[in-house]
């Protein structure tokens, strides 16, 4: 799937636009708030409102003149599928759908529903963010399709986050030490995964690093393929993995109804491809702040800060690419 019409569409439209208190109107609010010099790439619809924040809306995606490249999806679930066909329809290549109650309840009425939406994104070729996410920002090109009240930057920075919680999305923008390319909440992470994700950060100019908190490994194959480009570009890898312990498994399945698998296999996983391991998400941030501080990375592999960061546990003198560090 092509994830550039995903994360760095020209044509946005938010459907079910409102100025109420809930995610569709954070989104609709973010965005026309943020991103005045994008406005007319952006439409709204609704059934409701003619006028959300004093911008037109229209009844229908159908009823928007051209195509579009993105959809945000802020209506119940029962009415996903039909507006994904007619983003089709109307040139969407991507799509992000913020509700929730799918496959993460275990419920087999919501499994069916989750299965079905993935063979229809698949069927229509829209790769599709969630479900069950808080959307994205995309502080490069400046689409701001996310669903919670965040503090505006003036410019991008150089961490690329991807995570499977909308809640350590804002937990680490609130912190000073965040200076993001992208901020990605993938939720279930259905159709595109978060070894897509990944992929597109590694091979993204925009961002020299990247972080992600991930609760499981669904293709792991390709992720092993995109931790070895990383380390052909020397791009720094920084991961928080949850499940590490037997309670910490059984949350990060009940969250995005993930499977975090056996733990030893991916830490052996990580230090084959030089991954940074993280403990918690203060030390997320603050590896990621300190490899953004250098101009280029160090010619050797030992460094100070590396042995400070991970106190040694995690090998990091026989990585194959050494992170950038501060002074010793």
């Amino acid at each position: 799937m092509e994830l550039n019409k995903l994360l760095r569409p020209q044509k946005i439209v938010i459907v079910g636009a409102t100025e109420r208190e809930t995610m569709a109107g954070f989104a609709s609010r973010m965005f026309l708030e943020q991103c005045r010099e994008r406005m007319e790439d952006l439409y709204l619809v609704s059934l409701k409102n003619d006028r959300v924040f004093g911008v037109p809306c229209y009844r229908k995606i159908s009823d928007i003149p051209g195509k579009i490249d993105l959809a945000v999806i802020c209506t119940p679930k029962t009415t996903v599928p039909a507006l994904l066909e007619e983003a089709a329809e109307q040139g969407a290549k991507g799509a992000v759908v913020f509700a929730s109650g799918y496959g993460e309840t275990k419920l087999p009425e919501d499994v069916r529903m989750e299965e079905e939406l993935t063979a229809k994104a698949k069927d229509l070729d829209i790769a599709v963010m969630g479900p069950n996410c808080a959307g994205f920002l995309n502080f490069v090109d400046r689409v701001f399709a996310f669903g919670f009240l965040f503090q505006a930057r003036e410019s991008a920075g150089k961490i690329g986050l991807v995570s499977q919680s909308g809640q350590v999305c804002m937990g680490l923008m609130e912190s000073a030490k965040g200076s993001f390319s992208y901020v990605i909440s993938a939720g279930n992470s259905k159709i595109v995964t978060m070894e897509d994700y990944l992929e597109f950060l590694v091979e993204d100019e925009n961002t020299e690093v990247v972080a992600a908190y991930m609760e499981g490994i669904k293709k792991p194959e390709k992720f092993a393929q995109v931790l070895h480009r990383a380390v052909e570009k020397r791009k720094p890898v920084v991961i928080l993995k949850a499940g590490r312990s037997q309670k910490g498994s059984r949350a990060a399945a009940s969250h995005t109804g993930n499977l975090s698998g056996c733990d030893k296999h991916t830490d052996a996983l990580f230090k084959k491809f030089g991954v940074i391991r993280v403990e918690d998400l203060e030390e997320l941030l603050s590896v990621c702040a300190a490899i953004v501080t250098l101009p280029k990375l160090p010619e050797k592999k030992q460094s100070g800060i590396c042995k400070y960061i991970r106190r040694g546990d995690n090998n990091l003198s026989g990585r194959r690419f050494p992170v950038r560090s501060g002074t010793s």
